[in-house]
């Protein structure tokens, strides 16, 4: 059990925030070694392990094993908007904060291969080599996925914010997680077990950040560090198996025409029902009126191709109030699959 004390003063320093490329690979890493939620992951899993390097196998043994904490080095380098900014901010992270993480629980050296342990000399080029391996396990974790991933995060992000402003903060805690309880002026979390520290942190003035991560697992994660100025809640935002395939189905091109619709799809829906349905594919969960900018067609065009596609199973719709978003089904995701490889 962990208990998250606040204050009238902490509720309002609540926010919502998206975690930026270094925090998603360090989850990324630790859900590469895990084996739950295997429909979810399973596929990118697949894709993913064999085009890891040695390198990379050894920082996720070290960053992020099972069923140990996260070396956490988002924390440190704080927000980066792209893997380049924050590896070079991690080079500039003072080695006592970075000594101190790399040694924070008494079991962890065991998990350092030998070149990690060298960082702590310091080493310069044992941190090159670190930093080297990060880039490669950003590329071949999130990067080819990180369009579509970043589109799921901001409508989560967004429906969040909706949630708030028509019940309230405290309704917003209550109903984030199944794992999450709302009692009072303590959040609960039953069944967490704090990797270090106490059971009970006060958030005494720091903000309380909540973020949606697709990689985070079926557990949220708490992250309290001693020289923060804010209380990071990790929590799982991907839970439809629809949104899941569309996000691994391929790698993200920048628009549907960015790279050629293959042929046979074409022959066998039209040209424009054919780019609509993989726009869908690679912008997971997207309302009506932003497929329609995608596809450069008017927004009448835009639905009555979805809804002939949903019609035909090859689409799903998820609805929020107001809004409908469109993904894709498990039936269209084969019938992409196909029609490419022909």
């Amino acid at each position: 059990m962990l208990r998250l004390h606040f204050t009238a003063a902490d509720l309002a320093r609540v926010r919502i925030a998206m975690l930026g490329p270094l925090a998603e690979t360090e989850l990324a890493l630790r859900n590469l070694q895990q084996r739950d939620r295997r429909a979810m992951f399973d596929n990118w899993r697949a894709q993913t392990g064999p085009r890891m390097s040695a390198d990379g196998r050894d920082l996720a043994r070290f960053l992020a094993r099972p069923p140990g904490g996260l070396v956490d080095l988002f924390s440190l380098t704080g927000p980066a908007t792209d893997i380049g900014e924050a590896i070079d901010l991690l080079r500039s992270v003072p080695r006592g904060q970075l000594l101190e993480e790399f040694t924070c629980h008494p079991g962890i050296a065991r998990r350092r291969a030998p070149w990690l342990g060298r960082i702590l000399e310091p080493d310069r080029a044992a941190i090159e080599r670190m930093t080297q391996a990060l880039v490669q396990c950003h590329e071949v974790t999130i990067a080819p996925y990180w369009d579509r991933i970043h589109h799921h995060l901001q409508t989560e992000t967004a429906l969040l914010g909706q949630l708030i402003a028509r019940n309230g903060l405290v309704a917003l805690l209550g109903r984030l997680h199944p794992m999450l309880q709302w009692k009072a002026s303590v959040l609960e979390i039953p069944g967490y077990r704090p990797w270090q520290g106490n059971t009970d942190v006060h958030l005494a003035g720091r903000d309380l950040v909540l973020a949606p991560s697709v990689f985070c697992g079926s557990a949220p994660h708490l992250f309290a560090p001693p020289h923060g100025e804010e209380v990071l809640l990790i929590y799982p935002a991907l839970h439809d198996l629809a949104a899941a395939s569309a996000i691994w189905a391929a790698p993200t091109r920048e628009s549907s025409d960015s790279a050629p619709v293959p042929k046979p799809l074409i022959a066998l829906l039209g040209r424009t029902r054919a780019i609509v349905l993989t726009a869908i594919a690679d912008h997971a969960l997207c309302t009506t009126t932003q497929l329609a900018t995608y596809t450069r067609v008017s927004l009448a065009s835009a639905s009555e191709h979805a809804t002939v596609l949903r019609r035909a199973g090859l689409t799903t719709l998820t609805r929020d109030h107001k809004h409908v978003r469109h993904s894709i089904s498990p039936a269209g995701l084969a019938l992409l699959n196909t029609t490419a490889a022909t």
